[in-house]
């Protein structure tokens, strides 16, 4: 090749690819076959991120609903692996067949663009203390949300900043792959319902003067929230609370419909 910089930009988006920092490739590409296959792989660079389909549906992108065995060859022809994503295409019951590069590593680059938190890239746990108190700890969150993107929560004293907390992060986290796209902090001490979020720590017999009658019913109005519950952590005790809540009044809902 006399010029080395095409191969070296596609070296280079490449290797962002697999670190998680890029999403889509920016290359000129001519890969040569018949034109019912060039057809078949413009389709599959037009599959999003983070995406699967089946091959039934690439072939009615294609233009011929019933051509799903032509795809599949022309999908197994693909010159240009990875760039051109034939590996976003999966069988009609959601399992993976087909790849030139074998299952296992199917399996891997749809892993990757299912949003991978970058603690998981680096095998290292996402739960952290770090005794700061821009950011005094950190956490997943929200793992249970299909979603191409990972959440971390944390906690911190004061008021702080997006800015600071990120900067903290970044100052302690022992990988090498942080790619955090975004950084939001609420300082509840500025929020006027703060006090429906946090618990407050109480002297020895002081609870009792409210516990548990805080938490039961008075007739059909239930109390729900963090405050209704007694675990320390906001999150955790508003959702046990919610759950209370729907196993107390969900059986006397399905009774007065079923009446």
């Amino acid at each position: 090749m006399d010029d080395p910089a095409p191969l070296a930009e596609a070296v280079g988006q490449l290797r962002d690819y697999f670190a998680g920092n890029r999403r889509a490739f920016e290359l000129a590409l001519l890969p040569e076959g018949t034109e019912f296959q060039r057809r078949v792989w413009s389709q599959l660079c037009a599959i999003p991120y983070g995406e699967t389909i089946s091959y039934a549906e690439l072939a009615a992108r294609v233009g011929n609903p019933k051509a799903s065995r032509a795809v599949g060859l022309a999908n197994g022809q693909n010159p240009i692996a990875i760039v051109i994503p034939c590996h976003r295409v999966i069988g009609a019951s959601g399992r993976l067949v087909g790849y030139g590069g074998g299952l296992p590593l199917k399996e891997k680059l749809l892993a990757l663009e299912r949003g991978q938190g970058h603690w998981e890239r680096d095998g290292i746990s996402p739960n952290m203390q770090f005794g700061d108190t821009s950011l005094g700890s950190a956490w997943s969150a929200s793992e249970e949300v299909k979603t191409t993107r990972g959440l971390l929560a944390g906690t911190a004293s004061g008021a702080g900043t997006a800015e600071r907390a990120l900067a903290t992060y970044k100052k302690y986290y022992p990988g090498r792959s942080e790619d955090i796209e975004k950084a939001h902090v609420v300082v509840w001490a500025l929020d006027p319902w703060a006090s429906a979020c946090e618990r407050t720590s109480y002297a020895p017999g002081q609870l009792a003067k409210f516990w548990p009658i805080l938490i039961e019913p008075h007739g059909r109005i239930h109390f729900v929230g963090a405050y209704a519950d007694n675990l320390n952590w906001g999150m955790e005790a508003a959702t046990r609370s919610a759950n209370c809540i729907a196993r107390r009044t969900l059986p006397v809902w399905i009774a007065a419909v079923r009446t």
